[in-house]
């Protein structure tokens, strides 16, 4: 691992990471051991976020700053000025997002379940982009998974407590099972690993600090041969953003010595691609888009009177929500209108690893706050912990999912079926 020059500290009017905890049940005593592997003095801000009842007073304040004296602690509140070196604790009955580094507190809606990890780590994403970190400490339920793969997929880093060191493990199996986790580590080796990165200037406030690469032909040769896939036609910003990522994660800050690691080590050439390929997905991701798809093609397919079945063509599906719920929506608008038809959605994407969840159909329990009560009550399973969500039959036997790198898919015959 090579070394590099300790960063100034930074100020608070210059980028500086952000690292968001979710916790539950158990959470506190891996906070604790978190802080006890920081010194007093560090860079970057923290933010606790933590199930909290919203009928008994909130102790945490007092316990941290009992264990932690010189760690500066303060309750977000509407409007504060996030700063580096201190930690924030979320309030209770509130929702907490970050929107250009101030926080912006709510009191929460009914309009929709309430998952405050979630909830703040997807603001954090859109905020902080490469600078976000997110971490998942023990807890019950599954509140972080979808923040978790948020926060990957605006380049950020994703730790996750090492399970069988946690008091409850639903959380941090939750977040595994994304498949978007940096590292699985205990909490203490978590808050080393994160200041290495800080101390190692991969996420200090200087772009210069990283060897970040300006002639990306021979990474794109590399990954080709590696994997097959061509990234040419990416923006140049992304893939140099990713392999940035990629060079802190193992500690490295020339672009020439990561290189060398892609040509040695397939596995890593794998990894990178699939860092590229992470697809930005949710079900019913943009409601406007997907009013606007029920309004003008899904609601009159239904009023049709046709026997033939609906086919449709999903490119770049990633790991299969957007397909789902084209194949729920078209669905549920035949059973409303009284009319039989087949449905047939064929679900693309380069990703094979993406392909695999999608083939599976099963989702964290968290994607209540994305999909409709009616919908989740019609077209999923609950598992018997609750901790996840299977497409049902109907839903999941319209679906054919299968890899294409150069074109759209051969689509059946209408004798055929998917």
């Amino acid at each position: 691992m090579e070394s590099t020059p300790k960063p100034e500290p930074d100020s608070p009017d210059r980028p500086f990471p952000i690292v968001g905890i979710g916790a539950s049940a158990g959470g506190l005593n891996a906070l604790d051991r978190f802080l006890s592997a920081l010194p007093d003095e560090f860079g970057f801000a923290l933010v606790f976020m933590q199930h909290l009842s919203p009928t008994h007073k909130n102790l945490l304040p007092e316990l941290l700053s009992a264990r932690k004296s010189a760690l500066s602690i303060e309750e977000a509140s509407d409007g504060l000025e996030i700063i580096p070196g201190r930690l924030y604790l979320c309030p209770p009955r509130e929702e907490v997002r970050i929107e250009k580094t101030v926080f912006r507190v709510a009191s929460q809606t009914r309009e929709h379940k309430h998952l405050p990890i979630d909830e703040f780590f997807i603001s954090l994403a859109e905020d902080a982009a490469e600078r976000a970190i997110a971490v998942i400490f023990s807890g019950a339920g599954t509140d972080g998974a979808r923040g978790v793969h948020a926060v990957r997929t605006a380049g950020g880093t994703v730790f996750v407590q090492d399970p069988a060191t946690a008091d409850f493990s639903a959380m941090p199996l939750a977040a595994l099972a994304t498949g978007q986790v940096d590292a699985v580590l205990p909490p203490e080796e978590i808050a080393r690993e994160i200041l290495t990165f800080y101390t190692s200037g991969m996420i200090a406030p200087s772009p210069d600090s990283v060897d970040v690469p300006q002639h990306l032909d021979p990474f794109y040769h590399l990954i080709h041969e590696k994997t097959g896939y061509r990234f040419n036609h990416y923006k140049k910003s992304v893939l140099s953003r990713r392999i940035k990522r990629r060079m802190y994660l193992h500690g490295l800050s020339s672009a020439g010595a990561y290189l060398t690691m892609i040509a040695t080590d397939d596995a890593e050439a794998r990894l990178l691609a699939s860092d590229l390929m992470i697809g930005v997905t949710s079900f019913f991701r943009d409601r406007l888009a997907w009013e606007a798809l029920h309004l003008g093609a899904t609601r009159k397919l239904a009023a049709e009177d046709e026997a033939s079945p609906i086919r449709v063509w999903t490119p770049a599906c990633a790991t299969g929500e957007e397909a789902y719920s084209v194949a729920m929506l078209l669905q549920h608008e035949l059973d409303l209108a009284g009319r039989k038809r087949e449905i047939q959605v064929f679900a693309t994407d380069v990703n094979d690893q993406a392909l695999e969840r999608a083939r599976e159909g099963t989702y964290p329990a968290t994607i209540v706050a994305d999909v409709p009560a009616d919908y989740l009550a019609t077209f999923f399973m609950p598992s018997e912990d609750a901790s996840s969500l299977t497409i049902n039959k109907e839903i999941y036997g319209s679906l054919s999912c299968s890899q294409n790198r150069t074109s759209s898919p051969t689509l059946p015959s209408p004798a055929s079926t998917s």
